[in-house]
Formats: C-alpha cells, sequence, structure tokens
C-alpha cells in the first residue's frame, strides 16, 4: 500500500508539473502574441506622419509580415497543441483579407483558393505563412496593380518523394508574368530576398514560370507526425 500510495502521488506530481509548463508554454505565446500587434499598432501609428507612397508600402509590407507571425501564436496558445498549428485554412483567409486591404471592396479581383487542411510544426508554419503573404502581396501590387484579374492560391500534399512526404504552397495570377530572364533568387527587393531565405529554411525548391501569367510554386518536406 505505501508503494502504491508514493507512486500515486508521483504520478499526480508529475502530471500537475506538465500541466503547469503548458499553461506556460500558452502563457508565453499569448503574451508573444499581444507584443506583435503592438507592434503592428506602432507601425501604423508611424506610418500615419507620413505621405511617401513607397514608405507606406513598407509600413504595410512589414505590418502583414508581424501580423501573420502573430496569428501562428494566436492559433498556439488557443489550441490543444503548442507546437503545431493547422495551416491551410489560415492560407485561405490570409488570401482574402490581403485582397480586402490592397484590392478594396469594390475590386474587380476573382480570387480563387484551393487549400486542404494541414497540420505543420511552428518551424514550418511561419516560413509557409510568411512565404504566402509574400507571394500574394506581389501578386497583388505588381501582377494585378490596376485592381483586376485572376487570383489563385493552392496549398496540397504531393506525393513522396524518395519516402518523404511533401507539401506544395502555389500563387498564380493572370497579370504579365515574369520575363523568361528573370532570375527569382536574384531579386534585389526585400520581398524576394525573404522568401529565398525562408525557401532555404524550408529546405523547399521554388519554381517560376514565365508569363504571361505569373506561376510561383514552393515544395518542400513535411515530417509524417506533423500531416
Amino acid at each position: 500500500m505505501q508503494d502504491i500510495t508514493r507512486r500515486k502521488e508521483q504520478e499526480d506530481q508529475l502530471h500537475r508539473s506538465v500541466e503547469e509548463k503548458s499553461l506556460l508554454v500558452r502563457e508565453i505565446h499569448h503574451r508573444v502574441k499581444n507584443n506583435l500587434q503592438m507592434l503592428v499598432s506602432l507601425l501604423s501609428l508611424q506610418a500615419s506622419y507620413t505621405r511617401d507612397p513607397h514608405i507606406l508600402s513598407a509600413f504595410e509590407e512589414t505590418e502583414a509580415r508581424v501580423r501573420a507571425m502573430a496569428h501562428v501564436h494566436e492559433q498556439l496558445y488557443t489550441s490543444d497543441d503548442l507546437s503545431t498549428v493547422e495551416v491551410g485554412s489560415y492560407l485561405a483567409a490570409l488570401a482574402r483579407e490581403l485582397v480586402s486591404i490592397h484590392a478594396g471592396a469594390s475590386s474587380g479581383i476573382e480570387l480563387e483558393t484551393d487549400v486542404r487542411p494541414m497540420t505543420l510544426h511552428i518551424e514550418k508554419a511561419i516560413p509557409v505563412r510568411l512565404i504566402a503573404n509574400e507571394l500574394l502581396l506581389n501578386s497583388l501590387k505588381h501582377g494585378l496593380p490596376s485592381g483586376s484579374g485572376q487570383l489563385k492560391l493552392t496549398f496540397r500534399s504531393l506525393p513522396r518523394d524518395n519516402g518523404v512526404p511533401r507539401a506544395e504552397l502555389c500563387v498564380e495570377d493572370s497579370g504579365p508574368g515574369f520575363p523568361p530572364e528573370f532570375d527569382f533568387t536574384q531579386g534585389s527587393s526585400m520581398g524576394y530576398q525573404l522568401i529565398n531565405l525562408l525557401v532555404r529554411q524550408l529546405r523547399a525548391r521554388l519554381e517560376v514560370r514565365p508569363g504571361p501569367g505569373a506561376s510561383i510554386t514552393v515544395g518542400f518536406p513535411v515530417p509524417d507526425k506533423a500531416r
């Protein structure tokens, strides 16, 4: 009886320790989310002091990047799993939000989303969301600057490659597309540099189809346990 009692006390103590750590991790994600949202507010406030369209554009892009990271931490602290998040539904919502913000309610952009539910570890979820954010912004600002045309977002699983499961993110628009000599890896803008950095972080493959119509595809490996 003493042995059973001691074992039960140890199990209860371990259970309390796990709960305490879970609460601490949730609180960390909650505070990170709040801090990131405060940063978005500060950027928006600072942007109100300038009328330069180039500076305003830089502020808007930075706000979108920080907001994408904040959404990840928001999902994490409300989720039962503190290390993985569902990405597909977020990407569809992101596309709708960006079209609404940058094209306006009366825009002629036809948005199509074909996304599959997929759960990823935070180390992959954040880069995927940031890449999607950059590609969608690029299409809206440069591919469809007139506020009309077709924009499509695809996110799906791929067949295994040498036994490794993979996923694919693709953004397409009906704009003029990229010239044949364009090298995405040599882009000088912050957006291109960020995408290339994140692609390397994901160990992904990036493919660009020349115009007419732009198509950028990012394929990356996905651990079985994170799907």
